[in-house]
């Protein structure tokens, strides 16, 4: 219990350090190096807790998924240097925000739904667009250093 406290204060931590990406009219906080929708196997969905969609080659894909689904809180984008079972497959999470309990995985880029801030989710585009930027930056740092 003690472990997964500290877990959950570590990502929070993340999360509040984290840019906030406007998608449609959800905004998500996005989270580096933590899966917030863990499946045991590849492709693996029991809707309405999780969700399959698809393969995609950035997160940013992903995250527009999850948005378009109303029941996902939060979406998990395995990258290219992922286990080979995984790699490029994005995920999504149903039920209350609350109960994501994100796992710590450097291969992963997850956003959890989060309020727009002042503004709305038009406010947040320049905020989008900066870390958008920074996760792109992120996954050429990890390709070069392969």
């Amino acid at each position: 219990r003690r472990r997964e406290s500290s877990r959950l204060l570590a990502l929070l931590a993340l999360v509040s350090a984290s840019g906030v990406v406007a998608d449609g009219g959800v905004c998500y906080k996005t989270i580096d190096g933590f899966n917030a929708a863990p499946v045991r196997s590849p492709r693996a969905e029991s809707r309405p807790e999780t969700f399959f969609f698809g393969e995609y080659n950035e997160a940013q894909s992903c995250e527009a998924k999850c948005a378009r689904e109303p029941s996902c809180v939060a979406y998990a984008w395995h990258s290219w240097r992922a286990n080979k079972r995984f790699a490029k497959q994005c995920y999504g999470r149903g039920g209350p925000v609350a109960a994501v309990r994100p796992e710590a995985d450097v291969n992963v880029v997850s956003g959890v739904r989060t309020p727009c801030p002042e503004g709305g989710a038009e406010g947040s585009a320049a905020a989008g667009r900066q870390a958008a930027a920074v996760t792109a930056a992120n996954e050429q740092q990890r390709r070069q250093a392969a």
